[in-house]
This record gives C-alpha cells, sequence and structure tokens, in this order.
C-alpha cells in the first residue's frame, strides 16, 4: 500500500471517531472533502443560525481503509456536482451513484497509481 492514500493517527485525541474500530483506519481524509458535493454517504441536513449545513458524522466512506477511501474520494470529487443542500434519500444516491460512475474514467485513476508506484 502507498502512503499517500492514507494513515491512521492513533495518537490523535478523536480517534477514532465515527466510532470505527478497524486497523486501516484511514486519517487521510479527517475533513472531508465531498462536503460541498453530492455525495453517497448518509448524511443530515441541519438549519440554524448558520445557515444550511451537512451533518456527516454518521459517514465512514472516507475513513474506510486506505484503498477503498482513496478511490471513493478520488472518483467522487472529480466527478460529483455540488450539494444541493437538501436532505440525503436513497432515490439521490442511487442517482448521483450512477451520474458519477457513468463520467468517472477508472482509466485515469489506474495511469495515476500506475506512475506512483514507478516513483517510488
Amino acid at each position: 500500500m502507498r502512503a499517500f492514500k492514507g494513515f491512521t493517527n492513533r495518537e490523535c485525541e478523536f480517534f477514532p471517531c465515527h466510532t470505527i474500530k478497524r486497523n486501516e483506519f484511514n486519517c487521510l481524509f479527517c475533513y472531508c472533502p465531498l462536503a460541498k458535493l453530492q455525495c453517497p454517504g448518509p448524511y443530515k441536513v441541519l438549519k440554524g443560525k448558520y445557515g444550511i449545513i451537512k451533518d456527516c458524522s454518521n459517514c465512514t466512506l472516507n475513513h474506510d481503509g486506505y484503498e477503498q477511501s482513496w478511490k471513493m474520494i478520488q472518483m467522487w470529487a472529480s466527478t460529483a456536482p455540488p450539494w444541493d443542500q437538501k436532505e440525503q434519500t436513497d432515490l439521490k444516491r442511487f442517482y448521483y451513484s450512477k451520474l458519477v460512475k457513468n463520467r468517472f474514467d477508472f482509466n485515469d485513476l489506474l495511469i495515476f497509481e500506475a506512475n506512483n508506484d514507478n516513483a517510488s
């Protein structure tokens, strides 16, 4: 596994966040880069004096192992549309998953990973 895909910071005062108990807890995306994008994760919408915010505290996708979370973030961050500030639904999750998968070129990810494998 390549170090750029993730790490686990067991010394963090918040570890393990999201109550995940696994060896490959990925801390690389401590603050998820998908916060302002449509995403497949389970989120809630909170409305208050700071406006509308996306509460992703029940989501573990960006922490779920080094390989898995790296590939998921690469795919979604490069192709997902902006978040519509509305609640997550199964229909939205299905629609945006299909949209992202259709837009994303897995060959780009394979080329990127092959170039990084050769660089080490």
